[in-house]
């Protein structure tokens, strides 16, 4: 019982638009970090395979913070990409895995020729890489979901906190150290989540009523932001986020974990074994 599988009776979820907004959220999002947001430059490339990895493995820190801003920045395009594929009942992954790179591929030509970037070969592939990982999240198991769910509240609820602070011209700016905090934090506080899940027995969900699980489910997402909170303050540095971010991090994390459930099966017993 602890696999994503599509609801047998085959019926179309009411949330599908949502789930699109949010894909399409997400990708201007990518695409104001990578271009739109940008200044102007001299056209530069670099073709050099794997030239990061290797500065990384040298002891480049900076080298090495790219690389995995790279990967975890692209991890949701693969899992909202999957899932709107799910819904177009697409099974290829493989052609989903190529829109995701040919996406990759474009922000880089152009990067190149309008001067907003470095156009390389190694962002392209560190975001496939990352894109692949937000695959395996989406066709993964019910705790995959979680974690997700963890990252793209955190990213979402920052971006909101970006615009109050900057104001809606800013919208998807993302303030330097807001984005450093989701980057660092957001796979330690997800796994974190997963723990404090099998904890409270979310992954037997059988074993509860909806009355039941929906308590509990909220319980463990308010435990999830707080275990966030102390990840930020105690391992990277004193930052002050508004009320409302945790606020509305436990209620948006509990809606997104509920609903998985909901409309996979989780809570009508018509997931497959």
């Amino acid at each position: 019982m602890n696999r994503i599988e599509k609801p047998r009776d085959g019926r179309k979820l009411t949330d599908e638009r949502i789930l699109y907004i949010l894909l399409i959220i997400y990708l201007l999002f990518f695409l104001s970090q990578t271009l739109l947001l940008r200044g102007s430059y001299e056209r530069r490339a670099n073709l050099t395979p794997f030239w990061t990895i290797r500065h990384a493995l040298r002891g480049d820190i900076y080298r090495f913070q790219l690389l995995v801003i790279n990967i975890l920045l692209t991890v949701p395009i693969g899992y909202l990409a999957a899932a709107a594929a799910w819904r177009r009942n697409i099974t290829d992954k493989g052609r989903i895995f190529a829109a995701c790179a040919a996406l990759f591929v474009f922000v880089e030509i152009s990067q190149y020729i309008t001067g907003k970037g470095l156009g390389e070969f190694d962002d392209v592939f560190h975001n496939s890489l990352g894109a692949l990982c937000g695959m395996i999240c989406f066709y993964g198991p019910l705790w995959t979901y979680d974690a997700m769910a963890v990252i793209l509240t955190g990213g979402g609820m920052l971006q909101i906190v970006d615009i109050i602070f900057f104001g809606p011209t800013k919208f998807l700016r993302a303030a330097m150290i807001p984005m450093q905090i989701w980057i660092i934090s957001s796979v330690p506080t997800a796994a974190l989540t997963v723990l404090i899940f099998r904890q409270w027995k979310l992954y037997d969900t059988e074993a509860y009523s909806r009355r039941e699980l929906s308590g509990r489910l909220l319980i463990a997402n308010f435990l999830s932001v707080i275990t966030g909170l102390l990840l930020i303050w105690v391992v990277l540095f004193p930052y002050h986020l508004p009320w409302y971010y945790y606020a509305g991090s436990v209620i948006v994390q509990t809606m997104l974990t509920y609903f998985v459930r909901e409309t996979t099966g989780f809570l009508t017993g018509q997931t497959a074994g």
